[in-house]
């Protein structure tokens, strides 16, 4: 299993000759327990050069749960990973604040894929920081929260 990095501890940024070998994604979700409304979003960035893109989804779920709408906002963006780029000899670096989902996320599909190395890091969301990391995650927490609402 991997381990979560929750406390950012190797957050020094690559040397530029190594940053095309990064693939980088933030996920984040919004569930409404009282309609089963949900939403998610994922941002991604592969390597230096490439424009982030920014893809979210929404529906309606009744046997559902914040966690699991977390874990499905992984896993699109795992699917939307191995499907669109090599990801053969690749880092890649998954980013979430739900914990919970992170643990339960799986990898497989990345490794088999090829990924040299696949990093599971977990943001504290929801503070006063001003960094890159936590303006992402305000970024698809806001976006998430409405395409949930979209859906109510």
């Amino acid at each position: 299993m991997i381990q979560i990095d929750r406390k950012n501890l190797d957050s020094q940024a690559p040397e530029d000759k190594d940053k095309d070998l990064f693939v980088t994604c933030f996920t984040d979700a919004s569930y409404c327990p009282d309609t089963g409304a949900w939403g998610t979003c994922f941002w991604i960035k592969a390597g230096m050069t490439e424009q982030a893109k920014i893809i979210t989804e929404g529906g309606v779920s009744n046997n559902s749960n914040s966690t699991l709408i977390e874990l499905k906002a992984l896993n699109s963006a795992k699917n939307f990973i191995c499907g669109e780029y090599d990801i053969n000899g690749k880092v890649i670096v998954i980013q979430s604040d739900c914990q919970s989902a992170l643990e339960n996320f799986c990898i497989k599909d990345f490794k088999s894929g090829g990924a040299k190395f696949v990093k599971k890091k977990h943001v504290k969301a929801h503070t006063s920081n001003k960094t890159k990391r936590t303006s992402v995650n305000k970024l698809v927490d806001r976006k998430a929260r409405a395409e949930m609402k979209r859906h109510r």
